[in-house]
């Protein structure tokens, strides 16, 4: 089945990827390939679809990825979110997570 096969061949290309950006999340070194995410160091050279009918595809990704291999970083999905959180300055949060220190 076509769609069988361009999934495995994505993920052995995602594979790929992670091996070449250390297999480890940066922050606290976790391995499992299960919960590794790719990061864009710096947002704003993600590259994004040009046409708003282009879907964010995993051709696409793989193909902007491997352009800009030295703007990715590799985060588990605890840390990627700890990240966002923090790079997004989600307001509330650190409000929440003192307050929720504290008691």
């Amino acid at each position: 089945d076509y769609k069988i096969f361009k999934k495995k061949y994505h993920w052995n290309k995602k594979i790929q990827i992670l091996k070449e950006l250390g297999n480890q999340c940066v922050k606290c070194g976790n391995s499992d390939i299960r919960v590794l995410d790719i990061n864009h160091i710096d947002r704003e050279k993600k590259e994004r679809p040009k046409d708003k009918k282009t879907t964010y595809s995993w051709s696409f990704r793989i193909k902007e990825w491997r352009k800009n291999m030295k703007n990715l970083e590799l985060l588990c999905a605890n840390c990627h979110r700890i990240h966002t959180w923090e790079q997004m300055n989600y307001g509330m949060g650190k409000a929440i997570i003192k307050r929720n220190r504290k008691g």
